[in-house]
């Protein structure tokens, strides 16, 4: 059960004010379940690695535990480190962005900065000099770092695929100070520069095989599992047919109950996903009606609280809904136990909209523009209007938020989002002509800012 009286720590280094263009919550690891089970030596493995390569790599396909697994490995007491996390979304795939997270995720670390951070972010638009000069900026403030070690995580690299905000990583990490450490979750391999890294020895990587449960690991899940015991038999064939993956495990272990999950031949490969739809509806169906729906609609959210499920709901009981999904082990992560805030699993999540959809696309841009109405961070709500197709409010929110996001360098943010527009939008409203403008100015393409 999720707590609902736990005290926010006085030291909090999220203040409301920080960063207003990032949602706070990307800084924090998922909170971990009581019955979760502890896999000892994969995290010996990866306290291993991690306490003396430069990059740390733990990839495997989605739902085999990898945020899971850094989540347990940021949260050891004994970790002779210091740890910072950052969940990498959408909105950092382009470099301004991803170094805007990457600053906000060093905010709790006591370093001197010989410039303010946002001059340094004001400095990012794309990967040329000025990013470079940004990333040492950075660099030197890493460098006057007094812990022991001290390790960024970053979770769901996956998400970035722009070559230039992966080339800024790339040059950061070729600058990293002995002391300091990346360790990356990711379901592909990086664009990143993996073999020369790996050639000299600076490279740590934990990938599908390391990640894939044992035989005695499994019985340990099914012994945590909040149902009825499970057979041993069972067990073993559910092993073999997910191949040790931990979603589909978990999934299995979850729809027991039905004859599907006991009786299906269904012969799967290593992560699949029809195997994961399959039994995700036996799980969605054993669901009342009233709290399906719930999930359905709130799986437009990238975080769900109880006010932004409430606003696109239109329910009152929110929080103890929250609550009760929580409870029934679905694919749901804590980053805020006494709001609470949860994460739908990306597999989860994708499966979840799928069956939305199924209700016609005029449902789910209705729950978008409910949740834009309610949405105090500005980028998420710009996101939200425009899949509402509502865009007259995404004009007027991108208007609103473009003088802050300037003064931190995010022009190819506010380019993209009126490039979502309606072609003819920003030639009928000069506000959008002139930030159109702005931004090709920055990039020194004046013919085209004229």
């Amino acid at each position: 059960m999720l707590k609902q009286d736990s005290a926010v720590p006085a030291d909090d280094p999220y203040p409301p004010d920080a960063w207003r263009s990032v949602a706070a919550t990307k800084f924090r690891a998922p909170r971990l379940r009581p019955s979760l089970v502890e896999r000892q030596a994969l995290l010996q493995r990866l306290t291993a690695l991690a306490g003396d390569r430069r990059v740390t790599l733990v990839r495997a396909p989605a739902g085999f535990g990898k945020s899971t697994l850094l989540a347990q490995f940021a949260a050891q007491a004994a970790l002779p480190a210091e740890t910072v996390w950052l969940s990498a979304d959408e909105d950092d795939n382009d470099p301004n962005r991803l170094f805007v997270s990457l600053l906000g995720a060093l905010q709790k670390v006591r370093l001197a900065w010989r410039q303010d951070p946002q001059v340094l972010a004001s400095q990012v638009d794309t990967g040329g000099p000025g990013a470079r000069a940004a990333v040492a900026g950075m660099v030197n403030a890493l460098c006057s770092y007094r812990g022991q070690r001290l390790l960024i995580i970053v979770d769901d690299l996956h998400r970035i695929h722009d070559p230039a905000a992966l080339h800024l990583l790339d040059d950061l990490v070729d600058r990293l100070p002995e002391e300091i450490g990346l360790v990356i979750g990711s379901r592909i391999e990086p664009g990143l520069s993996l073999p020369r890294w790996r050639a000299r020895g600076d490279l740590g990587e934990l990938l599908t095989a390391d990640l894939q449960f044992s035989e005695a690991e499994a019985l340990a899940f099914a012994r945590a599992n909040p149902g009825r015991a499970l057979p041993r038999d069972f067990v073993r064939q559910a092993l073999e047919r997910t191949e040790g993956w931990a979603a589909g495990l978990q999934l299995m272990f979850g729809a027991v109950e039905s004859r599907a999950a006991a009786d299906s031949d269904l012969s799967v490969g290593r992560a699949d996903r029809h195997l994961f739809d399959y039994f995700a509806s036996e799980v969605l169906a054993g669901l009342p009606s009233d709290l399906c729906d719930f999930l359905l609609y709130c799986s437009i959210l990238p975080e769900l609280d109880p006010r932004r499920c409430a606003a696109v709901t239109g329910r009152d009981d929110s929080r103890p809904a929250l609550q009760e999904l929580y409870r029934r082990n679905l694919f749901l992560t804590v980053l805020e136990d006494r709001t609470p805030v949860l994460r739908l699993h990306d597999l989860f999540r994708d499966y979840l909209q799928g069956e939305l959809a199924l209700r016609g696309p005029e449902v789910a841009e209705e729950l978008h523009a409910r949740a834009a109405a309610v949405e105090t961070v500005s980028p998420r709500a710009v996101t939200h209007w425009l899949k509402a197709r509502r865009w007259n409010e995404a004009a007027g929110e991108i208007q609103r938020c473009a003088e802050p996001l300037m003064a931190e360098g995010g022009y190819a943010s506010i380019e993209r989002w009126i490039r979502l527009l309606p072609k003819e939008m920003p030639y009928e409203i000069p506000e959008l002509a002139h930030l159109l403008g702005m931004c090709h100015w920055a990039r020194y393409d004046f013919l085209a800012g004229r």
